[in-house]
């Protein structure tokens, strides 16, 4: 199948990407390298390296011929397992090379999917994230795959799996979130990745092993609430409410305000987070409210489907505390952003949806809350 999708990347991001890599590759190759900015990107930087260009289209791959300083050149739908064995720049390179810079064809015309088997893979995925995974093969142990690719990937169904399988194999770290200018008046939201390939594959948690069902709907459902309720208009009445400083040691201590809210409510097991503020670990807490709690504009709760559920997604948000930190910005007040929360969700295992109204997925009796409560919190 063609894939003729021609929007290149523009000088600046090129240099970004080139930029992001940690390393001193000794080899570097783009596999959709167009009109080469990535590789011209990556030589102002390394110019003793060796360079590959591939691409699948022979007046592209003609251009990068008369280039000065690209080594190996070659005309490869990269997506073909024959197209790849025909061409001589990929003939010894597989498992050899430093450093992938990659801006793969975004389209999903009619929701086209591409299936991927290879030595670590074997998923049904985007277009985009299909060059992820074939490229990720040509990575030798250590290297260093750097990416730009739609937003969308990293929450879609579509590519739910492929994540899923990619993070045995490898560290992946998000660089940077560009809005819908990224390539000027084509309008993709896109995020730019860093891939670095590990030597053996991760041993994963039961919760992480369930998310490697090749039927993604395995995946645990939560819904993702967002509190609404300001400080200076809250009204008496008779809803326990939670607020960010009532988030202590992992768990939501009563302050005794009582609030009026129809709409900022949970219910059932929840996982809450501060949304702004300054973010801490113990402010990730796990309750059971037996009634309605009312939220304060500056809390998210993660609601659960029981008490499993809840209890395993506390630990591996407490694991990720890293990555989760990493995502409040601002230049006032750090937030995180309900979009960035879903996606973490996404990429360990879970899947998130945002609840309209009041949130209550519980299914537990009010018998067995001090029985459960108990053990929860991580000492």
């Amino acid at each position: 199948m063609a894939r003729t999708d021609s929007i290149y990347t523009p000088r600046v991001l090129a240099n970004r990407m080139a930029k992001a890599c940690d390393g001193q590759p000794s080899i570097v190759a783009d596999f959709t390298a167009g009109s080469g900015e990535l590789l011209r990107a990556a030589m102002k930087l390394w110019p003793e390296a060796t360079f590959i260009g591939t691409d699948i289209s022979s007046v592209a791959v003609s251009a990068l011929e008369r280039a000065q300083g690209i080594d190996q050149t070659g005309t490869c739908d990269f997506l073909s397992a024959t197209s790849r064995a025909k061409c001589k720049a990929l003939d010894t390179v597989k498992n050899r090379i430093d450093l992938v810079l990659l801006n793969p064809p975004f389209s999903c015309r009619g929701g086209t999917r591409q299936s991927i088997r290879t030595l670590h893979f074997a998923v049904t995925c985007s277009v985009s994230m299909a060059f992820v995974l074939e490229a990720f093969e040509y990575l030798r142990i250590g290297g260093e795959l750097v990416a730009l690719l739609p937003a969308g990937s990293l929450t879609s169904q579509k590519d739910r799996e492929a994540w899923a399988q990619l993070r045995r194999r490898a560290n992946i770290n998000i660089l940077s979130r560009y809005g819908s200018r990224t390539f000027g008046a084509w309008a993709p939201s896109t995020v730019l990745l860093r891939v670095v390939k590990e030597g053996s594959a991760k041993k994963l948690t039961h919760a992480e092993s369930a998310s490697l069902a090749l039927n993604p709907r395995h995946a645990a459902k939560v819904l993702v609430k967002r509190g609404c309720l300001q400080m200076h208009r809250l009204e008496e009445g008779k809803l326990q409410l939670a607020h960010s400083t009532d988030l202590r040691n992992y768990g939501i201590e009563d302050s005794g305000r009582r609030v009026q809210s129809t709409t900022s409510t949970v219910s059932g097991w929840f996982v809450a987070l501060c949304r702004v503020g300054s973010p801490r670990k113990d402010k990730i807490a796990i309750h059971y409210a037996l009634n309605p709690m009312a939220l304060s504009d500056c809390i998210i709760a993660i609601c659960c489907e029981n008490q499993t559920t809840a209890k395993r997604l506390h630990r591996k948000l407490i694991a990720h505390w890293g990555k989760i930190s990493n995502l409040y910005s601002g230049t006032g007040a750090k937030y995180i952003t309900l979009s960035n929360l879903l996606q973490l969700l996404a990429t360990i295992g879970y899947s998130p949806g945002i609840a309209s109204r009041d949130c209550d997925l519980h299914g537990l009796t009010s018998q067995s809350i001090s029985r459960t409560m108990e053990g929860i919190r991580p000492s």
